[in-house]
């Protein structure tokens, strides 16, 4: 292998301005360099205040809230309908007894969230830009606001997803500290909502990829011992499995010792049975088991309603007329349920993707077999609440004590413009899939892992829910931040896998030209491309960069999971960041005065 003295030299002349690396001149770039990230977040905690003033001292939904209230006043019990995760954090945090506090902890947790994932974003993409694009569904998200303000788990569960999936996505090899992180906050998840369990599997697959990849080029680049790669690649891994058992296990073990079941959650066959009344052909029922009739509903499907008439109201099949659901009528629902699925598997796919295709419609996705659209957006009146002759009266209601009228009505507003965008996260997440193949034939990279964690999370929460409760955008605003994200992500992957190969020179010459200052970019056939110098200036500094040789693999800086660092200036949005301090993170091989 050539050393650096045998290689071709690039060499690079800047005139940095005078004060340039002074602390103030320092801070000015640096407030520059994520001027754009400022006021997105600066927008972000304006809305957030706005949205505690107007609605005080939260919003209620009858009826998730009452229970979640019920287990944190009077003590914690296992196999609850929901997971008792979150009314374990509302005692942590006294939730139950102070709502204000509550709901402004909830809002600091995404706001928190937003800043984690533009810091990894920036890092990933190197542009403050298109990191800035990715943090904005997180901050700004109606939907996020909203369910901020709910005495709800879908906060705590997005943070929980969100931070433990960015983890994950920071650029360069996997560490052993940020997969165990991981595990333990997506673990965690899986106790706040049972649809967790989507993000913890992309997190595990992404990881072994990422894992796997980073041992290998270790070993062509490095010259690592194949049994220490191996062991590497264990730790990592096992760490992520380990730590994400922790909380699953804990709060199963929990439940066992108070006489319950080794699990995170019970009622799966009821809630499933909800899922598939809507479309159940009772035809397809095993004909040896008649009482399993008595769960159908009689009505030609395209009268059915959604799936929470069938599980909650006293009239529906389930219940026969009873408030409480009847001995032994629940474990005949699973039953009934797993039947249908075996007999109408493509009618349980077919739904599911009906339900997964309307959470990208630019406008409400409302029918007779989905949940109501008005529940999750920022209200403009105190209640939603509908009279029981109304079928979707089944599907929960919002309550506020006190709204300020004025504000909430803008607030509503523009909780309504949350639909429009949609059709845009749908297509930023097929640009990623689709640079894929395309980076391959042009031989650039492809979509980084923060893509795959975000975007592969995301859609995991949206395809289980769909798949086992249906269709709510209670799901959607559990994960809309990252979604979002691997949106962005997706197209600007896109987008740098068509764009035209740099020239041998171009990430030189943008950095440079990015400095602000005068210099001379040489390439190695000694030509030089010189602009004047401003007015005092100080002397010139020479940086020597040696061109890697035909014979020598690229180096992990060119290939980085990130993205590439060459860039044909600052059209790339996965390119190297072209803002000054650019200059500073590089490592020259020699400066011209060692020479």
């Amino acid at each position: 292998m050539a050393t650096p003295l045998d290689q071709s030299v690039t060499t690079v002349t800047t005139h940095p301005v005078v004060g340039s690396t002074t602390p103030p001149g320092r801070l000015g770039l640096w407030a520059r360099r994520h001027a754009v990230f400022g006021v997105v977040a600066l927008v972000a905690l304006v809305a957030r205040v706005l949205v505690v003033v107007t609605y005080r001292p939260a919003l209620m939904y009858l009826g998730d809230s009452g229970a979640y209230l019920d287990q944190a006043w009077h003590g914690l019990w296992p196999e609850d309908w929901r997971p008792s995760g979150y009314p374990m954090f509302l005692r942590l945090v006294d939730g139950q007894a102070h709502l204000t506090r509550l709901v402004i902890i909830q809002h600091a947790l995404t706001f928190a969230a937003g800043i984690v994932l533009y810091a990894v974003a920036v890092r990933v993409t190197r542009r403050p830009w298109v990191a800035a694009l990715c943090a904005v569904p997180m901050l700004l998200s109606p939907w996020v606001l909203d369910l901020g303000q709910f005495v709800l788990a879908e906060t705590l569960f997005s943070v929980l997803t969100g931070v433990g999936l960015l983890l994950l996505a920071m650029p360069g090899r996997p560490r052993v500290w940020a997969a165990a992180l991981a595990g333990v906050l997506l673990g965690a998840s899986l106790t706040v909502r049972t649809v967790g369990y989507g993000p913890l599997v992309v997190a595990f697959a992404v990881l072994v990829v990422t894992a796997t990849a980073a041992a290998v080029r270790g070993r062509r680049e490095q010259g690592t011992d194949k049994v220490h790669a191996i062991m590497r690649v264990l730790a990592v891994v096992l760490s992520f499995v380990g730590a994400a058992a922790a909380p699953m296990c804990a709060y199963s073990g929990w439940s066992l010792s108070q006489g319950k079941h080794f699990n995170v959650s019970a009622h799966s066959g009821y809630f499933l049975y909800g899922r598939v009344a809507p479309f159940a052909d009772c035809a397809a029922l095993p004909a040896d088991r008649p009482v399993l009739r008595t769960l159908c509903d009689p009505r030609p499907v395209a009268e059915r309603t959604q799936p929470d008439t069938y599980l909650w109201l006293a009239k529906s099949p389930l219940r026969q007329g009873h408030t409480r659901i009847p001995k032994g009528r629940e474990e005949l629902a699973g039953e009934f349920a797993n039947d249908i699925v075996r007999a109408q598997p493509w009618m349980m796919l077919r739904t599911s993707g009906d339900y997964l295709v309307g959470y990208f419609s630019p406008v409400r996705h409302e029918n007779a077999t989905t949940s109501r659209a008005d529940t999750w957006e920022l209200p403009g009146t105190a209640t939603n609440v509908l009279p029981e002759s109304d079928p979707r009266s089944a599907d929960g209601y919002y309550v506020v004590t006190s709204l300020r009228t004025g504000l909430a009505q803008r607030l509503a507003d523009y909780s309504r413009l949350g639909y429009a965008p949609m059709p845009l996260v749908g297509a930023g997440l097929v640009a990623g899939l689709l640079a894929v193949p395309v980076a391959r034939r042009r031989r650039q990279p492809g979509p980084p892992p923060m893509y795959w964690l975000a975007g592969g999370g995301g859609l995991s929460v949206l395809a289980i829910s769909a798949l086992t409760a249906g269709f709510d955008y209670r799901y959607l605003s559990s994960v809309i931040g990252v979604l979002g994200a691997g949106a962005v992500l997706g197209a600007a992957s896109l987008a740098r896998a068509l764009r035209p190969a740099p020239g041998p020179t171009a990430p030189l010459m943008a950095t440079a030209g990015a400095v602000g200052g005068a210099g001379a970019v040489s390439g190695a056939g000694g030509n030089d491309a010189r602009v004047p110098a401003p007015a005092g200036a100080v002397p010139a500094l020479v940086l020597a960069v040696p061109a890697p040789s035909p014979s020598e693999p690229a180096s992990a800086g060119s290939s980085d999971a990130s993205g590439p660092s060459d860039a044909s200036g600052s059209s790339d949005p996965l390119g190297p960041s072209d803002a000054p301090d650019a200059i500073e993170q590089s490592r020259p091989v020699r400066s011209s005065g060692s020479r």
